[in-house]
């Protein structure tokens, strides 16, 4: 939902700074919370309910069939550590794109200045429930596929050192959320801005009471559902504020802004909102009404405020498709160093035993991972981009299949 409608909607907007000190308590408290039911249960499936000790799992893992889970090397750690990491972060990435109103342009990739943690952000309001549905649904199937794999693996561990070490990660989010759904159960606020991740938000609560209540709240649904697909207008404009085209859209094919002589850019416009264009001013990027010709800081002249557009998607695509081929072809020559068998893709069942079945799962992963670096390099409009995800993707296809 675009801020600047839920304000002329009459919503109250608080913004809100968090305590590092109480952030950083939390935090430690749920990464140590994940790690002590992770151990502890594990230990109580194995020693408990299947009646394993230490020497008998030992034993069992020594004629294991997939060394990479079990083999405590520090290249087999790393390897798999990055791998679930990246898939937890296109999982965030892929879940803010689905409620985002205008989809990849609404988000941003960054890290936060805090304490560096690479977040996704959206530029627009979200309800609690998209808010948690983000953060949530990818902690829960990063975990429980990790925590299938520890069991599957007889508590390898290299699995069990990954948890520990993802669980630094999840716990970071697991904060965001249960504050998100602290405040909203004692402020009732109706949507939230995740500014900073958890250190900085802004929330919105419905102010409408009695007999306009429900029919308010109706024309927020309308409304929402009004401007979709309209949060940003998407041009070709000169960025240069005293030029008589800014903002103004421009045909896509001149480089070259006829009046000032400057470059034009593929540029972002608020829709629907204007601002003081006034650099020095306060009341610059600040989301004014339509009718307001000058601002009353400044007294300078009122206009939309035009960006250029940032690539969002194009390191992130990059670095997935990359990391992706590179890591999978490293997986696959440990495979064929420790002499085992693996079938090329779309070949699934071919053993029918364990073996094979972990090789199936493997191959579907691959896909399902170049599928999506394909993709995001494809929405990122970057060319270049798209190109290195496509010829990487393709290589390590060729490398894995006919090389190896």
């Amino acid at each position: 939902m675009v801020k600047f409608d839920l304000r002329e909607q009459g919503f109250a907007v608080q913004e809100r700074k968090q305590s590092r000190d109480v952030i950083g308590i939390l935090w430690v408290v749920f990464t140590i919370g994940f790690i002590a039911f992770t151990l502890l249960s594990v230990n109580w499936f194995f020693t408990l309910i299947m009646g394993y000790d230490a020497q008998t799992l030992s034993e069992m893992r020594a004629d294991y069939w997939f060394p990479l889970l079990v083999d405590s090397s520090v290249w087999n750690f790393i390897i798999i550590l990055i791998l679930v990491y990246f898939i937890y972060l296109g999982l965030k990435l892929i879940m803010t794109i689905s409620v985002c109103s205008d989809k990849f342009r609404s988000i941003k990739l960054k890290l936060l200045k805090q304490n560096s943690m690479p977040v996704c952000h959206c530029r627009e309001a979200l309800t609690v429930r998209q808010t948690v549905f983000i953060y949530l649904v990818p902690l829960i199937i990063v975990y429980f596929a990790l925590y299938a794999l520890c069991i599957a693996s007889l508590s390898s561990f290299i699995v069990l050192m990954v948890m520990c070490v993802l669980s630094f990660f999840l716990a970071f989010d697991l904060t965001l959320v249960v504050y998100i759904l602290y405040i909203k159960a004692r402020h009732k606020i109706d949507y939230v801005a995740l500014d900073h991740h958890i250190y900085e938000i802004t929330t919105y609560k419905n102010t409408y009471v009695n007999i306009g209540g429900k029919s308010a709240k109706r024309d927020i649904k309308n409304l929402e559902h009004k401007h979709k697909k309209r949060m940003y207008e998407h041009i070709t404009t000169c960025l240069n504020m005293a030029c008589e085209n800014y903002t103004v859209d421009l045909e896509k094919n001149k480089k070259i802004c006829p009046a000032c002589g400057d470059k034009t850019y593929d540029a972002a416009v608020l829709a629907n909102v204007v601002t003081c264009v006034n650099p020095a001013c306060e009341n610059y990027t600040h989301e004014l009404r339509q009718e307001i010709s000058s601002c009353s800081l400044c007294g300078k002249k009122t206009g939309k405020l035009a960006f250029k557009f940032d690539r969002d998607l194009t390191k992130p695509s990059v670095i997935m498709s990359v990391t992706a081929a590179a890591g999978f072809c490293l997986i696959h020559i440990v495979m064929a160093i420790n002499g085992m068998d693996y079938v090329p893709y779309l070949k699934f069942g071919a053993y029918g035993t364990g073996r094979g079945l972990l090789i199936d799962i493997l191959n579907l992963i691959e896909i399902i991972t170049f599928g999506a670096a394909v993709i995001i390099g494809f929405l990122s409009k970057d060319r270049k981009a798209f190109i290195i995800s496509v010829i990487s993707v393709l290589s390590a296809i060729l490398f894995i299949n006919f090389v190896l």
